[in-house]
Formats: structure tokens, sequence, C-alpha cells
């Protein structure tokens, strides 16, 4: 909320002082009125297009990049001119020069999210459901690789076979953590014992074949992520009062 009231504060800036500059006499010459005008339309052209912009664009990038280069291009055409009748209106245009980058600033997203926009638009064979699925099928097995480290589980140790060519597969690993469970007293529902093939073929897809998953599918693998997540927190959380 501060940060669309900062936005706001400055776009008043900009279009009120381009007002004073229009309303004040010039008495240059004709070309020095006409260096005047076109750099307020440049100025007032540059804010109307920062307050068109949509952050979450896929064009965003490109669109800020070109105003970029349009305020640049302003101040360059500031420092190099000496047409302007008055000192006072090249300080003032140079002012809301200033306040036109504050503002691209203001609104230059942050994160993670805008440059994922761009990259599938860029590679439209990974779509959204994709990145959705890779994210959760990803946060899932970290947690299952955290919990493993943390406790120390010695997968061969329980007898769990390697089935991946150097290591163990991501149902190696699940395969032990259920075990290690029942080492420990704590045996879990069916459901959550064994991984359905189903998701297991999903997520090998995704994973490795860049599978696009369809809404439903999508639904199915953030529905047994977040169960397989909670179940992994739920069950650290009791060994580690145990521990204490």
């Amino acid at each position: 909320m501060s940060n669309n009231i900062e936005l706001s504060r400055l776009c008043g800036i900009v279009e009120r002082e381009s007002k004073k500059l229009r309303e004040l006499p010039n008495a240059g010459s004709e070309l020095e009125k006409e260096a005047l005008l076109n750099t307020l339309n440049t100025i007032e052209g540059a804010l109307a297009k920062i307050s068109a912009l949509k952050p979450n664009g896929l064009d965003f990038k490109a669109n800020y990049v070109a105003l970029q280069t349009d305020i640049s291009n302003l101040r360059t055409s500031l420092e190099k001119s000496n047409i302007y009748g008055r000192e006072y209106f090249k300080r003032q245009a140079q002012y809301l020069a200033d306040k036109l980058d504050a503002l691209l600033v203001k609104i230059k997203p942050k994160g993670f999210l805008p440059t994922l926009a761009e990259f599938i638009a860029k590679h439209p064979q990974f779509s959204e459901n994709w990145a959705v699925a890779m994210c959760y099928i990803g946060a899932m097995e970290v947690a299952l690789n955290r919990f493993l480290e943390e406790f120390n589980v010695d997968l061969e140790e329980l007898g769990v076979q390697k089935h991946g060519t150097y290591d163990y597969t991501f149902a190696d690993k699940y395969y032990g953590f259920v075990k290690y469970l029942n080492r420990h007293g704590i045996y879990l529902p069916k459901l959550e014992a064994e991984l359905p093939k189903i998701f297991y073929s999903i997520r090998n897809k995704v994973v490795h074949e860049g599978y696009s998953p369809n809404d439903r599918d999508l639904e199915f693998i953030i529905e047994y992520s977040e169960r397989v997540i909670d179940l992994i927190e739920n069950v650290e959380n009791k060994l580690n009062e145990v521990r204490e």
C-alpha cells in the first residue's frame, strides 16, 4: 500500500511540474519554445507509458528497457542542448527526468516470478503448469532430503536398494524414509507409505521429459506434494520431541 502511495505521489509531481512549465511564459525563440514543448511531450509520454506498465505482463521487461532508453536519451539531449531560453527550464526538465527514473525503480518487480514469466514466454514448451509442478515436486524432494540428512538416515543400512545409476532415486529415498519411521514405531497410512505409481509416473515425466501436466494432473501433484511435505514436517517434529 505504501508503495502505491509513493508511486501516486511521484506521478503527481511529474504531472504538476510539467504543466507548470507549459504555462510559464518563454521569451526565447520559436526554436527554443519548440524544443521545450518536445521535451515536455517526451516526459509526459514516458509518464503515460510508466502508468500503463503491467509488472506481471509478459512484455514488461521489453517495455521497461525501452523506457529506460527513452529517459537516457532525454538526459543526453538535456545535457547537450543549449537552445533553451532559460536555464531554469533545463534544470526543471532534468528534475522531471530524475522523477521518471525514480518511478521506474519503484515499479520494477522484485523476486523470481517476473523472470519466470519471461522464461515461459521465451520457451513456450515449458508452460506455467510445468513450472508450478516443478516447484511442488522440488519442494517435496528437498523436504525429504533434508529429513534424511538431519536424522543421518543410512539408506544402505536400512536395506534400501539403489536403483539410480550413481545414486538413490527419489523412490528409493522415500522407501528408506518409510522404513526409518517404522523402525522408530511410526507407521504411515498406505496412501502415504507407498508412492502411488501414477504420481511417480507423472513426476518422472515432468522432471525428466518436460511434460506440462493438464489441470487435473497438476491438481493431483499439488495435493500429493503438500500432503507429503506436511507428513515429513509432522514426523520431524515428533522425532525432535523424542530427542528432547
